[in-house]
């Protein structure tokens, strides 16, 4: 099976508070080795690992930009380390994207920084490649990094050549990005702040799931998930809302990237393994879980 994976590609650092946050002063820290990261990236390099061996092996592309910097040039020796055919531009006289997570010392996120100026005003070459991309591949996932336009431009490409499609949420602010037309869009992922921010650009009274489900649905929405942390996951289908909790209370030692393992687990068993997306979520948070145990979640 053939996957294509559009969106960030991004240097990643992580920095460890010492004590709990604190607001307008400095804060003592402790830097985490910095890697390859960036929503689309992750996913690739799950589904690869995913997809390498057996009865259910695939094929990923992974589809963005970066910068002519030493960053970018670490960028794409990770992709091909994990197994990833990158295609793209490298934009010169950029600087790749980057992004900063701060953590509590219990692992939570405290503060988050990403400069995504890389993925901003790409050229037409960047949208062609991108259809291109869209109409070979066997499903499409495409993270909210990338501009509106862009992705409703993507989103009307798969719809035309029946490619299963999927998107997947990288923050509250970007829930901006997400095309006003879902039609063809077989899968949303997103959590709690992502979902409420969808609640208060559409202007809906509430920002619960029960409310929101059936505005995306009017827009063209096939399904959505909806990830809820230490309280499982909702998934929305046609016939309804169906809560899925979480397989076991743990304590986390660092919460990121379990989203985006949770994501490309469910993508993997669904699209590659085609199990139903109910049977998919639950390996999906099976495999959160394991990220949130573990300090090495590069």
């Amino acid at each position: 099976m053939n996957i294509a994976c559009i969106g960030a590609l991004n240097w990643d650092r992580k920095l460890r508070l010492g004590q709990v946050l604190q607001a307008g002063t400095s804060n003592p820290v402790c830097q985490l080795a910095g890697n390859a990261g960036g929503v689309a990236f992750n996913l690739a390099r799950h589904l690869a690992r995913l997809g390498a061996h057996g009865a259910h092996a695939s094929r990923v592309r992974l589809l963005s930009a970066w910068g002519d910097d030493p960053e970018g040039q670490s960028l794409q020796h990770a992709a091909q380390h994990a197994g990833v055919e990158l295609l793209g531009l490298c934009r010169e006289g950029q600087a790749s994207g980057q992004y900063t997570a701060v953590l509590q010392p219990d692992g939570e996120l405290a503060l988050a920084l990403a400069d995504m100026q890389v993925l901003q005003q790409l050229p037409e070459t960047f949208w062609a490649l991108a259809e291109s991309a869209v109409r070979q591949a066997d499903a499409v996932a495409l993270d909210l990094n990338l501009p509106a336009v862009g992705l409703q431009r993507l989103c009307v490409a798969a719809r035309a050549s029946g490619t299963p499609l999927a998107l997947v949420a990288v923050s509250a602010p970007k829930m901006a990005h997400l095309p006003t037309d879902l039609r063809g869009v077989d899968l949303l992922l997103l959590n709690r702040d992502e979902l409420g921010a969808v609640a208060q650009l559409g202007d809906l009274a509430a920002g619960d799931v029960a409310s929101v489900w059936p505005h995306l649905q009017q827009r063209g929405l096939r399904a959505l998930l909806l990830t809820q942390g230490a309280d499982g996951a909702t998934l929305c289908l046609p016939d309804g809302l169906h809560p899925q909790p979480a397989p076991e209370r743990i304590t986390a030692l660092d919460v990121t990237g379990a989203g985006d393992a949770l994501s490309a687990t469910v993508l993997h068993a669904w699209w590659v393994q085609g199990l139903p997306v109910a049977d998919a979520l639950a390996q999906g948070q099976r495999a959160a879980a394991s990220v949130l145990l573990s300090l090495d979640n590069a």
